[in-house]
């Protein structure tokens, strides 16, 4: 399936300013995800202790339980863990943004990708 890209951004920006623009955007995202590293190293700092007396309290529930659908309920939380949604993590910004392409491309508002690759050939003689 070709890769599709919304007219509006094509519309609006010329080619070389779209990927300045986005070159920036990624440069921003790495920075920010920078500091919420930092942040929460920080944070995970603060709360080791009560972290730890959270685990020593749900070990002692799990000890004491019978119930065996309260187990895999448990179980169930921690294959969960490892399922990152990403979209969670964007900017209420950027979250329109990408709803605003997706709704672009739902009503046929697109450029093809080889139009795009063939206009930057000719503009920048690749």
């Amino acid at each position: 399936m070709p890769l599709l890209y919304p007219v509006k951004l094509i519309e609006l920006q010329s080619l070389e300013v779209y990927y300045s623009n986005v070159f920036i955007l990624y440069e921003q995202c790495v920075k920010t995800k920078k500091r919420i590293k930092s942040l929460s190293l920080q944070k995970e700092s603060l709360n080791n202790m009560d972290i730890r007396a959270t685990k020593l309290e749900l070990m002692q529930l799990m000890l004491n339980t019978q119930k065996e659908q309260v187990l895999q309920r448990i179980k169930d939380v921690f294959e969960q863990e490892g399922e990152t949604d990403y979209w969670d993590e964007l900017s209420l910004e950027d979250q329109s943004a990408i709803d605003e392409g997706l709704e672009q491309l739902d009503k046929g508002q697109y450029v093809a990708h080889e139009s795009v690759s063939e206009e930057i050939k000719n503009r920048f003689n690749f």
